[in-house]
């Protein structure tokens, strides 16, 4: 029996299996029954609902909802949902009258929709009562601008909240952070966001998210977009951590915040793919991250695009982030750092003293180092091992001077790093990409020695190298922001925010 001679609902059954559209699409031209099936038009319409604090998008998400609810096979196309308001923290919900009107039959539809997002008894009468309001910018005429912004957080997180709950084929969210540190509000998107992930696959709830987009936005009235905004990457990734089929977690513009709980569990993550780029972030913090995943394919860290208002940056140890990946070297898939400009001890010729930096500032045996951080950095510190070791790596980049480090081996003793090695030498047979940043020839005598036999490997033939990139063109390296304004084109458009669409399915939605 071929497929097409198989009964419409096992037709039905196996698509509704497949999560990329430009799988269904290509099953879609197969003949006219399974083009009708694919119904392709609805999942162009329903493939991404997007969330803003402008009226016409909260309608819009509000329609969203009602149609979903009214037919239920909607709620399987939709497999993306941006969530862009900055939490505002300034005032509690209180319910208010319901300015939408809606049908008994709607309003059941709503209620039990709400019920079927965990909310049950006081908070699901709290929850619908978000749901029938709209957004009021009448408010501002009597200078009620924080109110309006905490009106429009608990709006927008319900209709987050509940399109989520009844929405089984999302796999990937770009959200702020739904919980402001230090609040003791219950808003609705984080109420859910800790509930599924509590159940971790025991409920339908996001069992096919696979990658999450923190967006690095709050509502503080003194953000201009120059400066780095700090953002509690670790507690945010806890309300997915557990989820069945998580993969990756990305963010830009952050700087820690001083008050999170930083508190790392060591294995206790399901993430396995770590993007933190245009920020500015300690080496023990990323460490933490890194320690937090069970196994770890990807990781990705820039500096740049945005200035600190201090002026300083935090401590970055090379030889930390080096032994956080070793714990995971054979699982390792993407390395990607652009932050050697942070890095400045690498640039001392005196392998002593580099080592003496790096077993004191940002380790283990720094003075003023909290408990919960030392017992974290102890254990990291007793990883070993060097980029010959990176059994599965495929891609890497890295500046200069931290890949001839990378090359070392970084044991508990500093006799190896200060011994001298071939980078050539040391790539594993896996590896199909180098690219090598701020390498400049002429520059450095050992620089120009190390490159030119890379190169030579390269060129030979012997390697498995498929692509080598900075050695016969520079890659600068990215560097912060020092002046704003006098280098605002240094400054990373907010507006490229990561999208966490698969690229498959970008390319389907433009076709």
């Amino acid at each position: 029996m071929s497929f097409i001679t198989l009964p419409l609902e096992v037709h039905c059954q196996i698509i509704s299996y497949l999560l990329s559209n430009s799988d269904v699409a290509a099953l879609s031209i197969q003949c006219r029954t399974l083009h009708s099936i694919c119904d392709m038009a609805s999942r162009r319409r329903y493939h991404q609902i997007d969330i803003s604090e402008a009226e016409l998008s909260v309608d819009d998400s509000f329609n969203f909802l009602i149609e979903i609810l009214k037919q239920p096979q909607l709620a399987l196309y939709v497999r993306h949902l941006k969530y862009r308001v900055p939490i505002s923290r300034h005032s509690d919900y209180k319910e208010a009258k319901p300015m939408r009107e809606l049908s008994s039959e709607d309003m059941s539809l709503i209620r039990n929709a709400v019920k079927v997002g965990g909310f049950t008894g006081p908070k699901q009468d709290r929850v619908v009562n978000m749901l029938m309001q709209r957004v009021d910018y009448t408010l501002n005429q009597f200078g009620c601008y924080r109110k309006r912004e905490s009106f429009q957080t608990f709006i927008t997180q319900a209709l987050a909240a509940i399109i989520l709950a009844v929405s089984p084929n999302i796999v990937s969210i770009t959200t702020t952070n739904p919980h402001p540190r230090y609040s003791a509000f219950e808003f609705p998107l984080d109420q859910f966001l800790r509930l599924a992930n509590e159940s971790s696959g025991r409920k339908r709830y996001l069992c096919n998210l696979r990658n999450v987009y923190m967006i690095s936005k709050t509502d503080s009235t003194w953000e201009d977009g120059r400066f780095y905004i700090p953002m509690e990457l670790n507690t945010f990734i806890k309300l997915f951590d557990k989820l069945p089929s998580i993969e990756s977690v990305s963010t830009d513009v952050m700087e820690e915040d001083q008050n999170e709980d930083t508190d790392f569990k060591k294995g206790s993550s399901n993430v396995n793919m770590i993007s933190v780029c245009h920020s500015s972030v300690s080496s023990t913090y990323l460490a933490g991250l890194m320690w937090s995943c069970k196994a770890l394919k990807e990781f990705r860290y820039y500096i740049g695009g945005r200035s600190t208002h201090d002026g300083g940056h935090p401590t970055l140890n090379a030889k930390a982030l080096i032994k956080s990946m070793c714990g995971h070297k054979e699982t390792i898939e993407i390395i990607d750092i652009d932050a050697e400009n942070d890095i400045y001890v690498l640039e001392r010729n005196d392998a002593e003293e580099i080592e003496r930096e790096f077993n004191n500032y940002g380790s283990p045996y720094e003075d003023g180092v909290d408990d919960d951080q030392c017992k974290m950095l102890r254990s990291i510190w007793k990883n070993s091992g060097s980029l010959s070791d990176f059994k599965s790596l495929k891609s890497l980049s890295l500046g200069v001077k931290l890949l001839s480090y990378f090359a070392k081996d970084v044991s508990w003793s500093s006799d190896k790093m200060t011994e001298r090695v071939i980078v050539a030498n040391c790539l594993p047979d896996t590896l199909e990409y180098l690219c090598v940043r701020g390498y400049e020839k002429g520059k450095d005598a050992e620089d120009d020695e190390q490159m030119n036999v890379l190169m030579a490997f390269y060129k030979s033939g012997q390697s498995h190298l498929k692509e080598l990139r900075g050695i016969e063109e520079l890659i600068p390296h990215a560097s912060y922001v020092d002046n704003p304004d006098e280098d605002g084109h240094l400054l990373w458009p907010f507006d490229k925010e990561s999208d966490t669409e698969d690229e498959e399915d970008s390319e389907e939605e433009e076709k």
